[in-house]
């Protein structure tokens, strides 16, 4: 049997081929992505937003902040302040 290579793009974790391109069902493909492929672990997304933070911190001049903590510390002050 002649390979072929065909192209398409992932849409909805679903491969779609080019326009034109008919396989019949049940054909056992291979998948080889083309480029990077993005990040899928938890810890590539921390080290990604640690990236990010730093580039900010650089362009700002100084720390950007913890905005998880920020926002934990503006809801207790909130808190407090609807308490009292």
């Amino acid at each position: 049997m002649a390979e072929a290579t065909y192209k398409g793009v992932v849409k909805n974790n679903r491969v779609v081929l080019q326009k034109g391109i008919n396989l019949p069902d049940g054909l056992e493909v291979e998948v080889i992505p083309i480029g990077q492929i993005t990040m899928h672990t938890q810890g590539d997304w921390l080290e990604q937003a640690r990236h990010v933070r730093e580039q900010i911190a650089t362009q700002i001049g100084g720390y950007a902040g913890d905005s998880v903590k920020e926002i934990k510390e503006l809801r207790e002050d909130r808190a407090k302040a609807v308490g009292e």
